[in-house]
């Protein structure tokens, strides 16, 4: 049985995709970290950040996920009226 969603609450849309965001940042800088700590001195660009990327990739990640989620919300409940929603089925 196909539901409508007519609405989505902007704030946790927005908290959701920012703890998704912050733990796909935490594996980016997991990486960046290992990659800084086998390469050599002359490395350049994101290979200086090394064990900083652990604490810097998560959080702005984060912000970026907390911020597309107010959009994408606040987009979504603005165009609902005109094109219908997303209908989803779901089991009872």
């Amino acid at each position: 049985m196909p539901v409508k969603v007519l609405k989505i609450r902007a704030l946790p849309l927005a908290t959701m995709l920012s703890c998704l965001h912050a733990v796909i940042g935490f594996v980016l800088g997991l990486i960046v970290t290992i990659a800084s700590m086998a390469g050599t001195q002359e490395e350049e660009g994101l290979m200086h950040l090394g064990a900083w990327s652990l604490l810097l990739f998560p959080i702005l990640n984060g912000i970026v996920g907390f911020l597309s989620g107010l959009l994408i919300a606040i987009c979504y409940n603005f165009f609902t009226p005109s094109c219908g929603g997303i209908e989803v089925e779901v089991e009872q």
